[in-house]
């Protein structure tokens, strides 16, 4: 919740800039004839274009450029180290190429005196004709704060998975890592899951650690067998002697079914 607050100013300060920005109009080009244009993206007329405000906290801000009939606003992303660089050039690369979904967002980002942001948005005049102004606003601010979030979530996701990582390697090569009670161990030739509390069987085996007929001693019960099961053959019936074995299953008895 302190974070939350302390981020309130910085917000409050994009959206009234916002505010006073997308106040747009149709407003063709001055060059070329029945053509209009974002004037912040051709800037053919510098006397539509009004003085771009950058709004700054810590190492993020936001750039806004102005006109007389569109707005672009570019977002840095703050970023402490290169896990998050590297993070935040994927997930954006991954928005950006489905930007079509996202009626203002740009392909590109823009390169503005030295500084390389990491997203931009392109609000023109159809926008605001065709959207609510104040909504539109709550969207982009909502937005700015879901992709901060989603970044964070990520990486706490990719630190978690390397820790595993390391901590199943480190118990794998021997190294002096206690081992997890996930890890997986071969038995035999069978591959176990070690739990906290051995079972039974486990415990026998540790009893008799040099006895090597300790494990054909402890067995699970054998099925019963039911009277049409044969082990000589699939089906019972293709002969008329049957061999099967008993409940305790020493002794062994021949019937004939007629």
């Amino acid at each position: 919740m302190a974070g939350v607050a302390a981020q309130q100013p910085y917000i409050q300060c994009i959206k009234r800039t916002l505010n006073a920005a997308l106040c747009l109009m149709n407003f063709p080009s001055q060059i070329v004839e029945r053509h209009n244009k974002p004037e912040v993206e051709a800037k053919s007329s510098p006397e539509l274009l009004l003085n771009p405000v950058v709004i700054a906290r810590d190492d993020e801000q936001v750039l806004i450029e102005s006109s007389v009939n569109s707005v672009r606003l570019s977002i840095k992303i703050r970023k402490l180290d290169a896990l998050d660089t590297q993070i935040t050039k994927s997930f954006m690369e991954f928005l950006e190429r489905r930007a079509e979904h996202y009626y203002i967002m740009r392909r590109k980002p823009v390169f503005h005196d030295g500084v390389q942001y990491d997203l931009s948005l392109l609000i023109t005049n159809e926008h605001t004709d065709a959207m609510a102004k104040d909504q539109l606003i709550d969207w982009v601010v909502a937005f700015m704060q879901d992709i901060s979030k989603e970044l964070s979530d990520i990486k706490i996701h990719v630190w978690r998975y390397c820790f595993f990582l390391i901590f199943f390697c480190c118990s794998t090569v021997g190294g002096k890592l206690r081992d997890p009670p996930w890890k997986v161990v071969k038995d035999g030739t069978r591959f176990r899951r070690r739990c906290r509390r051995p079972c039974q069987a486990h415990e026998k085996r540790r009893a008799f650690p040099g006895d090597r007929s300790s494990k054909r001693r402890i067995q699970m019960p054998q099925k019963r067998r039911s009277q049409y099961d044969s082990p000589n053959t699939p089906f019972p019936y293709f002969n008329s002697t049957h061999t099967h074995r008993s409940v305790s299953g020493r002794e062994k008895s021949r019937k004939t079914f007629s």
